[in-house]
């Protein structure tokens, strides 16, 4: 990295490099925190180096000679980081005298160990320590101009009571500088950000996405199909003892491998978690040449033993740029040609995106041409999922609802026939809308299970054997008279039941019950309809007929039902259960009157009243409220 092209001062420059950290950890650092002049939330992953790398744009702000608030104040989760960081502070401050003081806690809560002097450029120290020095009087929060946080996501998950009293002494975050870092970016570290910074911006800083730079990377641009052929092609170019291939889905993993032992290339896949001597045992089958594949997923990468392979292989490119940094640790960077290959097909082309923001570098990506897609793939046809093993052909047959070793073909086929009459509307079986049986299938079918065939459109009905008819009215009468005798006593459940009873007499049975064909012809006849007459045009399919037909058919039905209901007995069934029950219901009425005449009356000085029969209007009012209610109106 050229320090001078972000106008670095030469003394923090040369301090920086004698640290002996990377240049390039500094490069997206500066590139906002001062070249940007912005406000940073950091993601940083190195072995060593994050304190330098935050402090520098701190002290390059200092240098440059701030108007307000000329001073550093570093937070820190722990002693031992702020310790870290006050050292390197006061190693990168040296040349450009900057002095550097750190503030611990005491013994006591509210004396501080303080080491140099409280009122250095940087003060380095925890929240708490700060506090305490703050209300000891050794230092004053609002003269510390550019803020530093070390481990934000650490500082967030602690106490937030010395964060909030903290926050509230130094300056408004619009006033100030602020410069974050915290190794993963939390949805806690997120809000301490953006509660001590304002409007940061967010970055990464990864040691391998920095290694990145120095490794050869080849992209190409090859189509979903022909991704296979490219793999033979290069695996016989390049002529490796092992290498491994990385995939995004695991059965794109085992397909991987099965067509590569196809093609004669001896593969293996770790598509998830294995016990790890079972993962030492491919890796190492894979190490000991013979031109070993091992193709993985970034699950079953987990656990392996770094920088084994001199190639590696991204069939697909990661949507995710934190896989694509991972998949790096497996490459052996000191074989000869190591190198990391790219199969940017349609479906993940749009991966790079992510990879090239990370690396902060281009992936160019060339086009594959003919040359490279000449290899012969014999595995080419191959069903995606492979050949099922027999449990799980079984399992499958099951569910689809065949028995097992039935072809698939008739499985599926079956299955939809049996979902298209599941789901088909009630309405439409079997009621001649549509024709979906032709007569001789209905003819058939009525000859099967003993129907009466209704050419006409009604539904096949099974006809009733005389002996079943002949058992199902003795069962009923027994019953009817069973509950006279409860209601004669005077029960109320029998008298309920007989109600109910005579209730269903009126509708003209129980409704879960249908009446047999001389009843109803019996009722054709008696409502004047001539009995086939009756039913509507189109063989008894009313949805055959248009709207208004329709209508007036409907009219005729329930308006001669009504106005029958409304004239007494007349237009009632006329059966001879329906006689009897009517009779039952004419003697249950007199005994009532019959008692309710014996009871001594009351004199009375209205007409119709005191002895005289009561007029046709007062003996109903009587029949439904009682004669004391008529006495108390």
């Amino acid at each position: 990295m050229d320090f001078q092209r972000y106008s670095i001062d030469e003394r923090l420059a040369q301090a920086a490099e004698g640290l002996g950290v990377r240049a390039v950890f500094y490069e997206k650092m500066i590139e906002y925190a001062v070249e940007k002049s912005e406000n940073v939330c950091a993601k940083i992953n190195l072995s060593e180096g994050t304190e330098a790398v935050c402090v520098l744009p701190a002290l390059q702000w200092l240098a440059s000679g701030p108007a307000a608030a000329p001073k550093i104040l570093v937070l820190a989760p722990d002693a031992e980081t702020a310790r870290k960081a006050w050292s390197a502070a006061a190693s990168l401050g040296a040349g450009i005298g900057a002095s550097a003081c750190l503030v611990l806690e005491g013994e006591a809560a509210d004396l501080p160990a303080i080491e140099g002097e409280p009122g250095a450029s940087l003060v380095a120290g925890t929240p708490a320590a700060l506090l305490a020095a703050a209300g000891a009087g050794s230092l004053s929060l609002r003269d510390y101009g550019f803020l530093v946080a070390l481990g934000a996501e650490r500082l967030a998950d602690a106490s937030p009571e010395p964060m909030r009293r903290l926050a509230g002494s130094l300056l408004p975050s619009w006033e100030r500088r602020a410069v974050l870092a915290c190794a993963k970016i939390s949805a806690k570290a997120k809000n301490l950000a953006w509660d001590l910074a304002d409007n940061p911006s967010e970055i990464q800083i990864e040691e391998e996405a920095a290694n990145v730079q120095g490794l050869s990377l080849e992209t190409w641009s090859v189509a979903g199909g022909s991704k296979l052929r490219f793999l033979l092609g290069l695996i016989g170019r390049e002529k490796r003892d092992c290498l491994c291939v990385f995939c995004n889905l695991r059965g794109t993993a085992e397909e991987v491998a099965r067509r590569l032992a196809a093609n004669g290339l001896p593969a293996k896949a770790i598509a998830g978690p294995l016990p790890p001597e079972r993962q030492f045992a491919l890796l190492e089958n894979a190490k000991a040449g013979g031109g070993q594949v091992l193709v993985l997923t970034d699950e079953g990468a987990v656990g392996l033993t770094p920088g084994s392979f001199p190639l590696v292989v991204n069939y697909d490119v990661p949507l995710e740029a934190e896989y694509f940094i991972r998949r790096l640790e497996f490459l052996d960077r000191a074989a000869p040609g190591a190198k990391i290959v790219s199969l940017a097909c349609e479906r993940y082309l749009i991966g790079l995106t992510a990879i090239e923001r990370l690396i902060s570098g281009k992936l160019e990506t060339l086009p594959a041409d003919e040359s490279l897609l000449a290899a012969e793939d014999r595995s080419e046809g191959a069903s995606a999922g492979g050949r099922p093993r027999r449990e799980d052909a079984r399992r499958e047959d099951t569910r689809r609802g065949g028995p097992p070793g039935e072809p698939r073909s008739r499985g599926r086929e079956d299955a939809r026939l049996r979902d298209d009459a599941r789901n088909r509307p009630e309405g439409r079986r079997g009621d001649g809308r549509g024709g979906d049986r032709s007569p001789d299938i209905r003819r058939s079918i009525a000859e099967a299970t003993g129907g009466s065939l209704d050419m006409s459109g009604d539904s096949l009905r099974p006809e009733p054997r005389r002996e079943d008819t002949r058992r199902e009215d003795t069962r009923r009468e027994d019953t009817r008279r069973e509950g006279g005798r409860r209601g004669q006593g005077g029960s109320g459940e029998g008298r309920k039941r007989e109600g109910q009873r005579r209730a269903e007499g009126r509708r003209g049975g129980s409704p879960g019950n249908k009446p047999r064909r001389e009843d109803t012809r019996r009722e054709d006849t008696r409502r004047g309809q001539g009995g086939a007459q009756g039913r509507p045009a189109g063989g008894g399919n009313p949805y055959e007929l248009s709207m208004e037909e329709r209508m007036r058919l409907y009219r005729e039905k329930y308006g001669q039902r009504l106005a029958a209901e409304g004239s007494g007995d007349a237009g009632r069934p006329s059966g001879p259960g329906h006689r009897a029950r009517r009779e039952d219901a004419r003697r249950e009425d007199t005994r009532r009157e019959d008692t309710r005449r014996e009871q001594p009356q009351a004199p009375s000085s209205r007409p119709g009243e005191g002895g005289a029969a009561p007029g046709p209007k007062e003996g109903l009012f009587r029949k439904l409220f009682g004669s004391r209610a008529r006495d108390e109106d």
